[in-house]
């Protein structure tokens, strides 16, 4: 890919594509790494990074000098702004997305370079925009919320943790069933199913909603909890109204994390 600079008479950006990648740990704090690869035989400086998007209210930008030698790539890392579900209805990811690069070239150099509809190879734009919008349609109908303790109890033999989670009606209009909530890559039901389920369904007429999750370690892996990124987010399935389906994942608070990575220690005899 090309980039071509904007301004009057521009230094040209040759042999510069750029991508969208989003890794595990980007997911709970919202960011994304804009990739920039450069295959010139020039080393260029990226500047700033701006990425905008209909689901976004807010653009996405980085102002930081990072070099990119000749031959190699950076990623750079971008939180992205609060989604807006209803502009974002029809757009097509990556197809309505558009990145804008600050540079430096070797010579000093300076200019401003476009790209529209970037590489997106893992579809993060539609998966995020997806799983924003139902949570977004989630949280305006029930306040979700995990317990924050963890409680830790022996059954038949083996510690069993008990989590709470509760939903609570916000009076707004819509409905919003959840049927189950789903394991995780660190924690599974107790019970031997594949999830807890709960079938709770909430309006502004409904009654607030509790259940307490019992649960084992899923996997006893000591490098699986050392390098955990999304293991302490419960998927919530949820449904909305106009018939939306999709995961939301509910975090639990620093002190439950770190309680759930105790308690899978002691329960896998580490």
């Amino acid at each position: 890919m090309l980039l071509a600079s904007c301004s009057a008479q521009p230094p040209r950006l040759e042999g510069v594509s750029v991508s969208l990648v989003q890794y595990r740990d980007d997911y709970g704090p919202r960011h994304l790494q804009v990739k920039v690869s450069n295959g010139s035989d020039e080393p260029v400086t990226i500047t700033s990074v701006a990425l905008s998007a209909p689901q976004f209210a807010t653009a996405a930008t980085l102002e930081r000098r990072v070099e990119v030698p000749a031959g190699l790539a950076r990623d750079l890392e971008v939180a992205l702004g609060a989604p807006d579900c209803e502009a974002a209805a029809g757009t097509a990811g990556a197809d309505a997305a558009v990145v804008t690069l600050g540079f430096e070239l070797a010579d000093g150099r300076t200019g401003e370079a476009t790209v529209t509809s970037p590489d997106d190879p893992q579809g993060a734009l539609p998966r995020i925009r997806a799983e924003d919008c139902i949570a977004e349609g989630a949280e305006r109908v029930a306040t979700l919320a995990m317990g924050d303790e963890l409680r830790v109890e022996e059954r038949d033999g083996r510690l069993v943790a008990i989590v709470g989670l509760s939903a609570t009606p916000t009076g707004a209009t819509g409905r919003l069933r959840i049927a189950a909530v789903d394991r995780t890559i660190l924690v599974r039901p107790a019970s031997g199913d594949a999830s807890w389920p709960l079938d709770w369904d909430l309006s502004a007429g409904a009654a607030p909603q509790r259940a307490e999750l019992a649960l084992v370690p899923n996997n006893c892996n000591p490098h699986v909890v050392a390098e955990d990124k999304r293991g302490t987010f419960f998927p919530l399935e949820a449904e909305l109204d106009d018939g939306t389906t999709g995961l939301v994942p509910l975090p639990v608070s620093d002190e439950v994390r770190g309680a759930i990575y105790a308690f899978i220690g002691d329960a896998c005899g580490w």
